[in-house]
C-alpha cells in the first residue's frame, strides 16, 4: 500500500525548503526593481488560491512526466523537453500576449498557461475578477484566454 502524504508534510516540507530560498531572491528584486502590490485585495486572494492550483498541476504534470520516465532509456531529454515546453507555453521566457494570435490561443488552452501566466495576470489584476473566480468551475481553457 503506497504511502499517504499528509497536507501538514507537504506544507512543512514546502516551509522549509522553498521558503527560506526564496526570500533572499524576493527581496533583492523588491529593492532592486521594486514589488508591486496586488490590483485590490480581492486579486490577491484570488492570486493565493492561483498559485495553489498552479503548483498542484505542475507537480501533476511533473509525476506525468516521472510516470513516463519510465519507459525511456535516459529520462534527461524528457525533464529538459518538459523544461522546455513548460518555460514557453506558460509565459516564463515570453508572456503569452507577445505571442502571435493562434499560438497564444493554442498555449491558453494547453494547461501551461495556469503555471506563470494566469497566476500572474490575476495579480497584476488584467483577469476581470468575475471569470477569474467562476473559471474554476468548468475547465474549458485558461480565464485569459483571448477568445
Amino acid at each position: 500500500m503506497p504511502p499517504i502524504i499528509s497536507a501538514k508534510t507537504v506544507s512543512k516540507t514546502f516551509s522549509q525548503r522553498v521558503r527560506p530560498s526564496a526570500r533572499p531572491v524576493i527581496i533583492l528584486f523588491s529593492l532592486l526593481y521594486g514589488l508591486l502590490p496586488p490590483a485590490s485585495f480581492a486579486y490577491g486572494l484570488l492570486f493565493i488560491g492561483y498559485v495553489a492550483v498552479s503548483t498542484t498541476l505542475l507537480l501533476l504534470i511533473s509525476i506525468l512526466f516521472g510516470l513516463l520516465s519510465f519507459w525511456v532509456f535516459d529520462a534527461h531529454s524528457l525533464e529538459w523537453f518538459m523544461r522546455g515546453f513548460g518555460a514557453l507555453l506558460s509565459g516564463g521566457l515570453v508572456r503569452l500576449w507577445f505571442f502571435p494570435p493562434v499560438l497564444a490561443e493554442t498555449a491558453h488552452v494547453l494547461p501551461f498557461a495556469w503555471i506563470t501566466y494566469d497566476p500572474m495576470a490575476v495579480y497584476l489584476g488584467q483577469l476581470d475578477l468575475v471569470s477569474s473566480l467562476a473559471w474554476p468551475s468548468g475547465f474549458a481553457g485558461s480565464p485569459a484566454s483571448p477568445v
